[in-house]
């Protein structure tokens, strides 16, 4: 997970523990009774006031599903947490599983290995595309190279996207792979992204198509500059 987006999700952690201290109590009369003595009391019973409580428990309902990865053994206890009720002891309960919730996720144990190093092979290789644009001369044509390297670095994370759909979806059109723009339709289909970010990557698509066929006047630098960029982060974001 891009480092951004992950101390964005540490944070709304850390605000939802602090939050859960501040949760007004309010506290009622209830009626006791002992069925060996036959006697009955009151007690002093102090609750969550019930609005607020539902307002944080969603909140924080919301930021465990999205940190909690769902083949996690703390799914069932995320699933369940929309169920707490608005006592005390289920607020410390709360409190204490973001804790340790937030202590797993900051340590990077909810993010799967293969992916980590699939993340930083792909940088590596944007690396080498930015290299080749800030280090070539003009008439080495660098652009051309990094238009290719981006484009393929864009087409296996698109394939990485596609295979982490539930449900799945085929990987082959009339018993060919998906190319790369077959791939931006079908993840725009399930809405993975916008229409906004799929005419970006059509474009960085067509760059990629026109380098590797030798179409070297139909681009610019600028324009592969811009594509290495807006690949970055949209791997970043989409990683």
């Amino acid at each position: 997970m891009n480092s951004n987006i992950k101390q964005k999700y540490l944070r709304h952690l850390d605000e939802l523990i602090s939050e859960a201290q501040s949760l007004p109590i309010g506290s009622r009369r209830e009626r006791v009774y002992t069925p060996c003595s036959g006697n009955e009391s009151y007690e002093t019973v102090e609750f969550l006031m019930f609005a607020e409580f539902v307002q944080w428990r969603t909140s924080a309902a919301s930021v465990l599903d999205a940190v909690v990865p769902r083949t996690s053994i703390h799914r069932k206890a995320v699933d369940a947490f929309p169920d707490l009720k608005n006592n005390l002891y289920s607020r410390n309960y709360g409190v204490s599983f973001l804790k340790s919730i937030r202590h797993a996720f900051e340590q990077g144990l909810f993010e799967d290995i293969s992916s980590q190093i699939d993340a930083e092979i792909s940088a590596e290789y944007l690396n080498q595309a930015e290299a080749l644009l800030s280090y070539s001369r003009p008439s080495d044509r660098g652009e051309v190279a990094a238009a290719v390297i981006t484009g393929a670095v864009l087409e296996h994370g698109l394939r990485m996207l596609y295979g982490k759909l539930e449900p799945k979806e085929p990987v082959e059109s009339d018993g060919k792979a998906l190319t790369l723009g077959g791939l931006i339709e079908a993840l725009k289909k399930r809405a993975v992204f916008n229409e906004l970010t799929a005419k970006h990557l059509r474009a960085w698509a067509d760059i990629r198509n026109t380098a590797a066929h030798g179409r070297f006047d139909e681009f610019t630098r600028p324009q592969v500059e811009k594509m290495v960029a807006g690949v970055t982060d949209f791997l970043a974001r989409h990683g």
